[in-house]
């Protein structure tokens, strides 16, 4: 289907635990091999640290460049189709560019396509801030940017419902960002009181790159992504912290 993951079976078998994970392009695993990214690592080791009648599955639909609303409006479209036990959905404080990058793509669109009704805060946002096509550069950024937290919050909100509608447990992986600039605190406000106003489950790995240069964790000084030792370093984090939890929603861990 496109996916930078390997081919799964549908319907899913039986004796699949299968973990769906949406994400951009840090989770695509941009600039690395397929079996470098760390949802790719993450599959080995938690098949083999759960029940053996079990087989545990990530299929990593992550897409580059997409936004927290490109993310959700594929997660409605396609997440249910792959039959998932856990969705996992990444979570940067890159995502406010990625969210504005996708608006100003949607308003210079000629003709302005329609947006799915599943993005209502999407047009809404649109609509209070007067963006128009033909609004300069610069005076079109400031309207998006004006509507970065609101279009940001409506992302974390729309996640939580589809989890509840949808009867699966859902939770956000927070990664750093694999450049220079590591500190963003009013981002990381905004996105930790989405969390809790949406009651959403965390696993925090915004430490992940903690004992690291910049060099060591990114591709390169002209591509920030996380390099292969950056991958290893985002599962580490995660694999400390479902140690911590010592289970997965319905499936234990048995080491």
């Amino acid at each position: 289907r496109g996916y930078r993951t390997p081919e799964v079976a549908l319907p899913k078998p039986s004796h699949v635990y299968r973990i769906v994970f949406f994400g951009s392009s840090n989770t695509m695993g941009h600039g690395g091999n397929d079996d470098e990214a760390y949802p790719r690592l993450m599959e080995p080791w938690l098949d083999g640290g759960t029940d053996p009648a079990t087989r545990v599955e990530v299929v990593n639909l992550s897409v580059s460049g997409d936004s927290p609303s490109r993310r959700l409006a594929r997660m409605v479209d396609e997440a249910a189709g792959y039959q998932p036990d856990w969705i996992l959905c990444d979570a940067t404080v890159l995502d406010p560019a990625l969210e504005e990058m996708h608006l100003e793509a949607v308003v210079r669109a000629e003709p302005r396509p329609e947006i799915p009704p599943a993005l209502d805060y999407v047009r809404q946002a649109l609509d209070r801030c007067g963006a128009s096509p033909t609004d300069p550069p610069d005076v079109l950024r400031g309207k998006l940017q004006s509507q970065a937290e609101s279009v940001l919050q409506g992302g974390y909100r729309g996640w939580a419902e589809f989890a509840r509608s949808a009867g699966v447990p859902l939770t956000i992986v927070m990664i750093p960002r694999a450049d220079a600039k590591l500190a963003s605190p009013a981002v990381e406000k905004v996105m930790r009181s989405a969390v809790l106003e949406n009651d959403l489950d965390v696993l925090d790995l915004s430490h992940a790159f903690q004992g690291l240069s910049v060099d060591e964790f990114r591709v390169s000084p002209w591509d920030k992504h996380p390099s292969v030792q950056g991958h290893r370093a985002i599962f580490e984090a995660f694999r400390a912290a479902m140690l911590a939890r010592g289970t997965l929603p319905g499936l234990e861990l048995v080491k």
